[in-house]
């Protein structure tokens, strides 16, 4: 049984070629797109970046893009700080406040007259605290926590640290800061809480009494295939945004500690690493070594997954979703 309309905030972009969090929305849409009549996807997006998202087929999900207005960097900074040390309510990683009112005003409408709201992902709080202040909706309100994020910015500050990378362990504290303070407030403005991880749950259900707290796992979708691929057993892959912080770490540890050994006893062994956002110093790393490529920003990460046998995850910090089962074998 369908039940009435629900409307989905999110800054991320559904994809089943991008990242975990990416595709965990992809299945978040479908599920609800299956136990609601409307779901509204309402998503923030820098000027002039907007993608395809014929891949998902339901009549019922209709998809709002909402471009957000450019402003000068040092205006978006000082915002930023004064925003997020006298009013945490309102920092984020976005400017909600560049929004067209046309937009806001839409989306107030549609808050107002929706049965349930959900939060996709924790930095998306400074919405659910704008537009519930204008709303006279009763509407159910979740949120998707996904991985705790506190864990990760904890994980990233240990590491960042050790490794002596001052700037992001600055970065990352202040991130943690606020990450805390939406974990506190988060319980008086919704309903119910999800996390990705079972242990998340048993871990904050006590920090948050009164409220559901519930397990909505990642799933991936087996994408069947019109051909079997002939792969490289030698080659191993890895794949992931290159810009994140964990990932980049993961990298460096695999090509420093991991990959001499690898060749040593395997000689002929390739890796690739392929993904959006490699840095100059990632290129770096990669250029010495000729068992080592990189396919920078992928078409499609399908048809990267058929040139490697293996896939190879060496993260030390943060959560996620790994992609073992992304494409079938069919």
């Amino acid at each position: 049984m369908a039940y009435g309309s629900i409307i989905l905030f999110t800054k991320d972009f559904p994809s089943l070629e991008g990242g975990g969090k990416a595709i965990r929305l992809v299945h978040w849409l479908t599920y609800l797109a299956h136990h609601y009549a409307k779901v509204y996807c309402i998503y923030f997006h820098p000027p002039g970046r907007m993608e395809d998202v014929h891949f998902l087929k339901f009549d019922n999900l209709i998809f709002i893009p909402v471009e957000l207005q450019k402003q000068p960097a040092w205006i978006a900074f000082w915002r930023r700080f004064i925003y997020g040390f006298f009013k945490p309510s309102r920092y984020s990683i976005f400017w909600y406040w560049n929004m067209k009112p046309e937009d806001h005003q839409k989306i107030s409408s549609l808050v107002n007259q929706a049965d349930a709201i959900m939060i996709f992902r924790l930095y998306m709080f400074p919405v659910l605290v704008d537009f519930l202040t204008f709303s006279t909706s009763d509407a159910q309100i979740s949120v998707d926590m996904d991985d705790a994020e506190t864990d990760t910015y904890q994980q990233l500050t240990r590491l960042q640290w050790k490794n002596r990378n001052l700037k992001d362990w600055c970065i990352s504290k202040i991130g943690l800061f606020y990450m805390r303070y939406y974990e506190r407030n988060i319980p008086g403005q919704v309903n119910t809480i999800y996390f990705s991880n079972k242990k998340d749950i048993y871990k904050h259900r006590t920090n948050y009494s009164g409220k559901q707290v519930l397990h909505f796992s990642n799933k991936i979708p087996v994408i069947p295939r019109e051909r079997r691929i002939t792969k490289n057993r030698d080659t191993v892959l890895f794949v992931g945004t290159l810009n994140y912080y964990p990932n980049l770490d993961a990298i460096e540890f695999l090509i420093n500690k991991i990959w001499p050994l690898i060749v040593k006893s395997l000689p002929a062994a390739k890796l690739i690493i392929a993904g959006s956002k490699p840095g100059d110093r990632l290129k770096r790393l990669i250029q010495p070594n000729t068992s080592i490529s990189l396919i920078e920003n992928p078409p499609s990460i399908q048809d990267v997954f058929e040139k490697a046998n293996i896939l190879i995850v060496p993260l030390r910090a943060g959560g996620g979703t790994r992609r073992l089962r992304l494409l079938s074998s069919s």
